[in-house]
């Protein structure tokens, strides 16, 4: 019984941590993007327009699941002594785990980016 416990909890911190690497890598994305070809405020504001929420999910996806692949690995020789089904099981509650927020909050993340788009001021928020 303390195994599945641990287990579940080495779940929700996994799948959490994923999440904030994907974060860190789409930062990192645009780093290497502004290192390799310095853009102005006008020009940056050009990229990002043709960007749609779509596109950004992809990276985002990407990155989380990269993540969540390493992290995988590493709690299947850490924790549960290369017992990869675990790390498998892990994987799929993170498919499921992004599909269901994504669906969650599908609405409201389309609002906040035409918010963001459609907006007068220079900042893009209001």
């Amino acid at each position: 019984m303390l195994f599945i416990f641990f287990t579940f909890i080495i779940f929700i911190v996994s799948i959490k941590i994923a999440g904030i690497a994907a974060f860190l890598f789409f930062l990192l994305y645009f780093k290497s993007i502004h290192r390799l070809n310095p853009k102005t405020q006008l020009e940056w504001e050009h990229y990002f327009s043709k960007w749609t929420l779509k596109k950004m999910f992809i990276y985002l996806y990407i990155g989380f699941f990269i993540a969540l692949f390493m992290i995988a690995i590493f709690n299947g020789f850490i924790f549960w002594d290369q017992n990869f089904a675990y790390s498998i099981a892990l994987i799929c509650a993170g498919i499921f785990h992004t599909v269901y927020k994504y669906h969650l909050n599908k609405q409201h993340l389309q609002q906040l980016k035409d918010k963001i788009t459609h907006s007068g001021d220079e900042s893009g928020l209001d």
